[in-house]
């Protein structure tokens, strides 16, 4: 039996099988733009007023309803658990050579295909009720031009448009029904890092990211003058290689400074790619 365990506790191996799919599409930016814009064109577009809110799915990955299509195995180090508490639980039956042998059938944290799995439930659930995602990834509808509603998926969060209330009150109850703990913000103030004022008089978003910048300084331990536009090389024109004029000698980074860097680059990118476009060309340099 042992030939068919198979790591998938944070820290062991897990084999890829092939065609293993570990992910699911998301809504890009573009796509949570587009529905943004559905908010505040609706109503000259076509005739009825849109609202925001924005909600939370809280157990996103610890739904129990959340089955694998086939159990996994995984082992972990008995001593995590401690003895006690595999006597009390009945598990230690399960132990052998100081490894806890388990069978595996829904969604835990480490597992790599939690994410996809996690996800499928929740587009299967909401697909019941005719809350249907488009060919667009991350974009969904209610199919009902009555009552319309559009939403755009982040991982766990949920961004909607809807121009009856209690259409929105649907979905939501429908994704609690599927057995999801649901946060709902019926103000719309923040949706995946963006601070959100909504001016519906004048039918306006107003979109920011309030200190997002002092806090990735904060984050990141950066100190010192803040560079201007002003700051930036300027280009040579007319040169026949548009390079930096000194080459790069410094040492290759590892492990630690890999994730370290990429973190850095991650944020800074985020940022760029939504609203702060006066800081993209100095990030795409990174």
């Amino acid at each position: 039996a042992k030939e068919r365990i198979r790591g998938v506790y944070p820290g062991h191996r897990y084999k890829q099988k092939e065609g293993d799919v570990l992910s699911s599409d998301l809504a890009t930016i573009g796509a949570k733009r587009t529905l943004l814009n559905i908010v505040v064109s609706a109503k000259r577009v076509y005739g009825k007023q849109m609202d925001l809110m924005i909600a939370d799915l809280k157990n996103f990955y610890l739904n129990k309803q959340h089955k694998l299509r086939e159990p996994v195995f995984m082992s972990m180090n008995a001593k995590e658990l401690g003895d006690d508490y595999l006597r009390e639980k009945g598990y230690d039956k399960y132990v052998a050579g100081g490894r806890l042998y388990l069978k595996v059938t829904g969604a835990l944290y480490g597992l790599p295909t939690a994410a996809k799995i996690s996800r499928d439930y929740c587009v299967e659930t909401l697909a019941a009720q005719n809350f249907i995602e488009t060919q667009i990834p991350g974009l969904g509808t209610n199919c009902d031009a009555g009552k319309p509603l559009a939403y755009a998926v982040h991982v766990d969060d949920y961004a909607v448009a809807y121009h009856d209330k209690g259409e929105a009150e649907r979905m939501m109850r429908t994704l609690e029904d599927g057995g999801y703990t649901v946060k709902t913000d019926w103000n719309a103030s923040r949706y995946c890092g963006l601070n959100i004022y909504h001016d519906r008089e004048r039918e306006e978003l107003t979109i920011f990211m309030r200190g997002a910048a002092e806090a990735a300084c904060k984050r990141f331990g950066i100190t010192g003058k803040a560079r201007t536009p002003a700051d930036a090389k300027k280009p040579v024109y007319g040169a026949k290689e548009q390079f930096a004029d000194e080459i790069d000698n410094s040492e290759v980074l590892t492990g630690a400074d890999i994730t370290l860097l990429q973190e850095k680059i991650g944020v800074l990118l985020y940022m760029a790619i939504t609203l702060r476009l006066d800081i993209a060309v100095e990030t795409g340099k990174a």
